[in-house]
């Protein structure tokens, strides 16, 4: 099955219950918690020992019509993200991977079901809300970078900044700051095609971040690096989240970045297969 949705890359910057339980991608089954019903994991609230999700979504389905009838690229989906909480979505292509992204950053309406970030109901809210919550509160990764070539990387890094009105010194400040924290530092003032691919991605974490997001989405972050690169942005994602406590929901085929999270949520034909919790590599 195609995913007939808009990948985010294409938007500018800024702007069932478990079947088995799933073992760690590195074959260790002691390390895995299987969930036993995703909607269990799904609290819409604090709880004795865990924070207030900044994500919540309950039976998220999204239907196309098509000519050749609907497609549910999405079949009632439901979890939640506490702060500093790296899940994962996995699954083939054509699973609703980039459709289920799409619907919690708020690009797209599911066509059943709900979404609250920091316990604000989504449907709720009119087209400027929606515009400020996804300025404000979201942060995006996209894995063909997203950048704009004729910005610099700290002009690129600096967009989320300049659409919040954030004053001048205290934006240059930030910059600086974020292309230090992914190790650019020296790199701020090079256009996009002056960077390598790693470079390149490793600004886009930069710019998802500088505006301190409550909730990270990031789309096959990996899959235009090399194994290299890859392994550098995987660090780097998983260390930024737990070291800032950002809620970050990331889709990936990639067993070494699904190792690294904290959950998985397995998708297969818009549904939601497995969901199971890991011991991650901190």
């Amino acid at each position: 099955m195609n995913e007939p949705n808009t990948n985010p890359a294409s938007d500018p910057p800024g702007t069932g219950p478990v079947t088995e339980p799933r073992t760690n991608p590195a074959g260790d089954p002691s390390s895995t918690r299987p969930v036993s019903d995703p909607n269990t994991h799904f609290t819409g609230g604090a709880s004795a020992g865990r924070p207030a999700p900044v994500l919540s979504a309950r039976g998220l389905t999204r239907v196309f019509t098509t000519p050749a009838g609907d497609v549910r690229a999405c079949d009632d989906i439901s979890f939640d993200v506490a702060p500093g909480e790296l899940v994962v979505v996995r699954g083939p292509s054509g699973a609703g991977k980039t459709t289920l992204l799409n619907l919690i950053g708020t690009l797209d309406r599911p066509t059943a079901g709900t979404i609250a970030i920091d316990g604000v109901d989504v449907a709720a809210l009119d087209a400027d809300a929606i515009a400020r919550l996804r300025r404000d509160s979201l942060g995006f990764v996209f894995q063909g970078f997203g950048l704009l070539d004729v910005l610099t990387a700290a002009e690129n890094v600096e967009v989320p900044l300049r659409l919040r009105r954030t004053d001048a010194a205290e934006r240059d400040q930030r910059v600086r700051d974020a292309l230090r924290t992914v190790g650019l530092a020296d790199h701020g003032g090079q256009l996009p095609d002056e960077l390598s691919g790693g470079q390149q991605q490793r600004v886009g974490i930069a710019r998802a971040l500088v505006a301190d997001p409550r909730l990270l989405i990031a789309d096959e972050p990996t899959g235009q690096l090399d194994s290299q690169n890859a392994q550098i942005v995987m660090d780097l994602i998983a260390e930024l989240v737990h070291a800032r406590g950002v809620a970050a929901v990331v889709a990936t085929h990639d067993p070494v970045f699904a190792a690294r999270a904290d959950r998985v949520i397995e998708l297969r034909d818009g549904r939601q297969v497995a969901q199971s919790a890991l011991e991650s590599a901190r």
